[in-house]
């Protein structure tokens, strides 16, 4: 009986057989799930687009970096010229004090004080930059300042040669780019070859519906469709987000002079690194606020961005079109509609963002930005 259970040679090699290659396969198919595994890793975190993309960041950094260096540049040159203005004071001073000595006979010299000047009242910045004109050396005579326009009275000295070193000229407002931490979401911005590659102005329509004839405007377009935009907004938003998009790529008077007035950089925005997504909110002042409380709402920004894309509002009747055809029979954007948006006034926001986020406000008149929909 326990013979006829028992298996033979042959059998048992057989059942050796089917162990050995059911291991093979179970090896085989478990290298082949790890090396799935490793391409998988391999196509979500180092494929073309992400590589792309860490590029187009440290060409940004190097933009940026080339900026600051050309400010500090400038500001050495400013404060340098400051200081030899201050040098030429002393120089002019000490000689009055040694002519005044050899006149004097009985009494001896006392230098004049100058009576307290008053405090200059500090006003805060609500607007760009401005370019500024450098002061000129001052000298003393009598008992106010006066600009040093003249040469000196005494004939018996020469005049003083020309200054080696002329005053450098402030750099121009077009040319000051933000300071920015990362892109965010905005990674159109990054894109500095599609940028150079569209056209100076978009089509209203490819604002509206895309287009593959101008990859900025479609970029934008695509990016608009998150946010619940009605058709003036989402217009009026691509324009203005097109223009500075070929303005920060391409800072010159040409690209600065398109940019909406309050669409210009602030002084916050300047001088403090933020997301460059900042950029494109409406009012300069909700901006700066922002931007300098960046680090309370960074968490929230989706919330933050959602609800102001539902209430942000362009002035224009309700149902009233924005777009006309001109002489070539060529749908454009109608004339007082880019009045309207391209203006400050222009642009409200509903009740809705203010009872959200009224700590954004601050500082800031509700009442002049309030849309109230009917």
């Amino acid at each position: 009986m326990s013979e006829s259970r028992s298996l033979s040679s042959v059998e048992k090699k057989r059942l050796r057989d089917r162990r050995a290659q059911q291991a093979l396969r179970d090896k085989k198919l478990q290298y082949t799930s790890q090396l799935e595994d490793k391409v998988a890793h391999c196509e979500r975190y180092h494929d073309d687009s992400a590589a792309q993309h860490l590029l187009q960041v440290i060409e940004g950094l190097q933009r940026q970096n080339e900026v600051l260096q050309r400010r500090q540049e400038g500001l050495k040159a400013l404060v340098q010229g400051w200081e030899e203005g201050t040098d030429t004071v002393h120089d002019d001073h000490s000689h009055n004090h040694d002519h005044s000595r050899l006149d004097s006979t009985s009494t001896p010299y006392r230098q004049p004080t100058l009576p307290p000047q008053p405090p200059i009242p500090h006003s805060p910045i609500h607007t760009a930059l401005p370019e500024l004109p450098l002061p000129l050396p001052v000298t003393t005579t009598g008992d106010s300042p006066i600009p040093n326009t003249h040469t000196h009275t005494d004939s018996s000295k020469p005049p003083p040669p020309p200054h080696p070193h002329p005053h450098p000229h402030p750099q121009p407002l077009s040319t000051l780019l933000p300071l920015h931490s990362d892109h965010g979401t905005l990674l159109y911005l990054s894109n500095r070859s599609m940028i150079i590659a569209s056209p100076p102005s978009p089509s209203p329509l490819d604002l509206l519906y895309g287009t593959k004839s101008n990859p900025l405007a479609n970029a934008i377009y695509t990016f608009s469709l998150h946010r619940p935009l009605r058709d003036p907004e989402r217009l009026a938003f691509g324009w203005l987000s097109y223009h500075y998009a070929k303005w920060l790529t391409s800072p010159s008077p040409t690209t600065f002079i398109k940019l909406a007035p309050f669409m210009r950089p602030t002084p916050e925005q300047l001088t403090i690194p933020h997301p460059a997504s900042l950029d494109l909110i409406i009012w300069p002042a909700l901006r700066g606020n922002l931007i300098r409380e960046w680090g309370a709402y960074a968490r929230q920004k989706d919330d933050l961005f959602g609800i102001l894309a539902c209430c942000i509002r362009v002035r224009w009747p309700w149902g009233r079109s924005v777009l006309e055809r001109d002489e070539r029979n060529e749908l454009v954007i109608r004339g007082e509609f880019l009045e309207t948006f391209m203006r400050l006034d222009g642009w409200g926001i509903t009740r809705e963002f203010v009872r959200c986020y009224p700590t954004v406000l601050k500082g800031i008149d509700v009442g002049g930005i309030l849309h109230e929909v009917l």
